[in-house]
C-alpha cells in the first residue's frame, strides 16, 4: 500500500476517533501527518521510491538499511526536540 493510500484511507479516521475522544483536533492532525512518514525510508519496502533505489542498483539493501535507520533518527530527534514544544505552543 503506498503511503499516499494510507494518508488518504486512514487519516480522517484516526483524526475523528481522537477528536471525539477529547484530543485537540490540531495538534493531532500534525502527528498523524509527521507519523506517516517516520518510517518510509527505513526498509526498501517501505516506500515505492526506495524500490527504485534498490532495484536500479544505486543503493543496495543495506546500504538502503543504514540511510533509513539515519533519516529515521534524526527525524525523530527534529520531531521530540523541535515539533513537540511547537505542537504544545500551538495547542494553547
Amino acid at each position: 500500500m503506498s503511503q499516499t493510500a494510507h494518508v488518504l484511507a486512514l487519516f480522517a479516521v484516526f483524526l475523528e476517533v481522537g477528536v471525539k475522544l477529547g484530543v485537540p483536533a490540531m495538534p493531532l492532525a500534525f502527528m498523524l501527518l509527521f507519523a506517516s512518514n517516520f518510517f518510509s525510508v527505513i526498509t526498501p519496502q517501505g516506500s515505492s521510491a526506495n524500490l527504485l533505489f534498490t532495484g536500479s542498483g544505486y543503493l543496495s539493501q543495506g546500504q538502503l538499511y543504514r540511510l533509513g535507520a539515519i533519516t529515521t533518527g534524526i527525524s525523530l530527534l527534529v520531531y521530540l526536540v523541535v515539533g513537540t514544544p511547537w505542537l504544545m505552543a500551538v495547542a494553547r
